[in-house]
């Protein structure tokens, strides 16, 4: 192998992933719009008598958007696809007409068939179903469409003869494919590619082959789902796979970059906009670019709480990573987990070459030279001894004049950053209603509390803009929560380089760390005993519980626990079987749930809440008496009671009588539930358990004065009253035998001593 001061290839490395040792999730989605934009097929137009529908019309109803997906390439029994894979070994054509091999991971089968038609598609056209409507209706029907569809013409989509005539009752056909999508990467010396599938990859991608020439709207597209990265079964289905599948069939509906730099469509003057009326340059950069349709400033202007962002007034696109990712997307730094935002761009994330490959030495930043693993194709002219790319931080070459234009990950111990948590948010909504050909319910817009009112320069698309304080901008060592709190994170490492945030330190969630993930691969988790929950309402907060531990986790980590809001401002988290309400103040408050060592940090914000409906859930306000006995009667207030609660109080509190709704009253446990002295204890807990399950706690609610032993003794006796006699008669007998034992001892004449001047002298009691 070289050494390195003859061969050094500059090494980019991937900001998204950093060493840990916690172990991999889910795979994050690397859509590839833009680079099938600039290397792919152009979309065609066609006329499908919109024209002259539109000289007719007297007016224009929206309807929900009729999409038929045809499966006619997506059949593993008659293998209609030539470029499938059906078999380990088969050849078939990639994206640049080359041969390519299937590998065991590729093979499409029947399941994963039936997981696209009936469990992905149906779910992602539901979802869109919900917000979007068409303008303008398809006028009859759909026709005609002819010829390919495909995203490159190396690996065709033949278009059914009934596309072209008579047509379909639609306003959008999409054309469903399952081809694989292979990894660039190094070859070993069989040429046979070897890497493995862990980190970011392409999980399925899809855009608009044919458009309306009246109008420009996309009415044809293709869809293809990479075999390698899907699941085999549908309860293996993760939410990441179908925001991806949404995220791809709203780029078919126009969000790339071809459309919004000249082709969305004026619906006033019925002509198409120019690119000078959707967007514009920053005044940060000119590399910078903003959309700036009136309904997503608008929707910018709320999200940051400021109408008069730095850099100028709109929602910026992704100018970072690839030609795959840069300018069909949001910008991730600004809107991070928006579900319209792309991921870094990776190679193959782990490729294993074998030793006796002469692939040399890569040069660190640290000067180390450790070996090369993984490389794209293309070398770029790095002159011996001059800097290399500085955008990437990289040190001088030390020798042979190359560096290698991709990205080379050792994930040894490394854990990938995902986006796993999107938001379909109000600012997308408001992109597609803009766009001239869809009417869309930007109310069903999520919230992303990402940057959410953290004011002007937040939305500048710069990381010193960014507040140096958690869950954003952040110090090497630090671990917390993200910034809608769906997940643990980690602060990435600013050594190394981010495709899209640059340098930039942030908060990433770890791959395994999504707490809204019902079952997680090997998830993080505070401690084997920390009451953790995963599932779509649990949110990540700051926790030291434990229930072995006497004083809590120490150091303090982080734990996924269910939520209810049961007002904007009224914060619960569920823990085991009872809700806990966690304040929301400034500075944080803490939680200590029953049966818990430790604590749990609430948050100091209300954004967990912003958009909660206000819910009747019981709430205790007060109870007395403040000192009762057992047995006697608790009066409960509060709000939100309903009959038929249970109320606990120790044991069971018996009678619950519900008075009215802040108004609850029970009968405290007799002497039989004291029989521990435990329960004889300041701060006494209850809980209130409504018809539905939700609960009311209040912990240290009163005292019940009391000696501990002489009440305990009573209960014990009134309990126990056959040990209570065998213990009696225990202490008779001792007390007998005790007297017994003094009287014959005490009734003997007791010895003398009589001293003499010649000794001593014994003398004994006469008879």
């Amino acid at each position: 192998m070289a050494v390195c001061s003859n061969l050094c290839f500059q090494l980019v490395l991937l900001g998204s992933l950093f060493s840990s040792t916690r172990a991999h999730g889910d795979v994050e989605h690397e859509c590839i719009m833009d680079k099938i934009l600039q290397d792919g097929a152009k979309p065609e137009e066609i006329n499908i008598g919109t024209a002259e529908h539109m000289a007719k019309r007297t007016s224009s109803t929206p309807a929900p958007i009729r999409i038929i997906f045809d499966y006619t390439y997506l059949n593993v029994v008659d293998q209609t696809d030539p470029n499938a894979c059906y078999a380990l070994n088969q050849a078939v054509t990639d994206k640049n007409g080359d041969k390519y091999t299937c590998r065991t991971a590729d093979v499409l089968s029947a399941v994963q068939v039936t997981i696209i038609k009936e469990t992905i598609i149906p779910e992602a056209l539901r979802r869109l179903q919900a917000f979007l409507s068409v303008t303008v209706p398809v006028p009859g029907l759909l026709a005609p469409l002819s010829g390919n569809c495909s995203a490159y013409a190396s690996q065709p989509v033949g278009i059914p003869a009934n596309y072209t005539s008579p047509g379909v009752e639609a306003d959008l056909v999409v054309f469903v494919t399952a081809r694989p999508v292979p990894p660039d990467c190094a070859l070993n010396a069989t040429a046979t590619p070897t890497c493995d599938r862990n980190g970011y990859s392409t999980i399925a991608f899809a855009g608009e082959c044919k458009s309306d020439s009246y109008n420009k709207r996309p009415i044809a597209g293709y869809f293809n789902f990479n075999p390698a990265l899907l699941a085999t079964s549908a309860a293996d289905v993760r939410e990441s796979t179908y925001s991806t599948a949404l995220h791809e069939l709203t780029h078919v509906l126009g969000f790339n970059g071809a459309k919004l730099a000249g082709g969305m469509w004026n619906e006033v003057s019925q002509t198409v906009r120019p690119s000078s009326e959707v967007l514009a340059d920053s005044t940060i950069s000119s590399s910078l670019k903003l959309v700036i349709f009136p309904k997503v400033v608008n929707e910018v202007v709320s999200h940051f709480g400021c109408s008069n962002l730095s850099g100028g007034v709109g929602a910026l696109l992704e100018n970072n990573g690839s030609a795959a990712t840069a300018g069909s997307h949001w910008q991730r730094l600004t809107y991070s987990n928006e579900y319209m935002t792309g991921a870094p761009r990776a190679s193959c994330p782990v490729c294993l070459l074998p030793a006796r490959l002469p692939v040399g030495f890569m040069h660190l930043r640290s000067h180390r030279c450790v070996p090369f693993l993984c490389v794209y194709a293309a070398a770029r002219v790095c002159p011996v001894g001059q800097p290399g790319p500085q955008r990437y931080g990289l040190s001088r070459c030390a020798g042979m004049a190359a560096w290698w234009g991709g990205w080379v990950v050792d994930t040894a111990g490394v854990t990938g950053v995902t986006n796993q948590a999107p938001v379909v948010s109000r600012l997308t909504l408001a992109l597609l209603d803009s766009m001239g050909w869809y009417t869309v319910n930007t109310s069903l817009g999520g919230r992303l509390l990402y940057g959410y009112k953290q004011g002007c320069s937040f939305g500048s698309g710069i990381c010193a803009a960014l507040p140096p304080v958690a869950p954003y901008r952040c110090s090497v060592t630090t671990e917390g929560c993200n910034a809608d709190r769906t997940a643990k994170a980690k602060c990435s490492n600013p050594a190394s380089f981010d495709q899209l945030t640059g340098y930039c330190p942030l908060f990433k969630p770890y791959s395994n760390g999504y707490c809204t993930f019902k079952d997680p691969v090997e998830p993080l988790v505070v401690s084997a005993n920390s009451g953790e929950s995963w599932g779509s309402n649990s949110r990540c907060f700051d926790s030291s519980l434990a229930t072995d531990k006497p004083n809590g986790v120490d150091p303090p980590s982080q734990g996924c626990y269910e939520i209810v809001c049961s007002s904007t401002s009224r914060l619960k988290l569920k823990i085991d079987s009872l809700h806990y309400n966690c304040p929301i103040t400034t500075p944080a408050a803490t939680l200590t749930p029953i049966g818990y060592n430790g604590k749990i940090t609430c948050p100091s914000d209300i954004n967990l809440c912003l958009d909660a409906p206000t819910i009747d859930w019981p709430e205790i306000t007060g109870v007395g008496p403040s000192q009762p006995q057992p047995g006697d009667q608790i009066i409960i207030t509060g709000t939100g009671f309903t009959p038929g609660s249970t109320i606990s109080i120790v044991q069971s509190c018996t009678d619950p009588t519900f008075v009215n709704s802040t108004r609850y009253t029970c009968t405290l446990a007799g002497w039989s539930a004291f029989q521990d002295p435990t329960n004889f204890k300041n701060g006494v807990n209850l809980i209130l358990k409504d018809s539905q399950g939700r609960t009311a706690v209040r912990q240290n609610i009163f005292d019940i004065p009391a000696s501990d032993q002489i009440l305990t003794a009573l209960a014990w006796i009134r309990a126990y009253p056959l040990y209570t006699g065998l213990i009696c008669a225990l202490i008779f007998l001792i007390i007998v035998g005790f007297f017994i034992w003094c009287c014959c001892y005490c009734c003997k004449k007791p010895k003398s001593k009589v001293h003499s001047e010649y000794g001593t002298r014994v003398q004994t009691a006469e008879p």
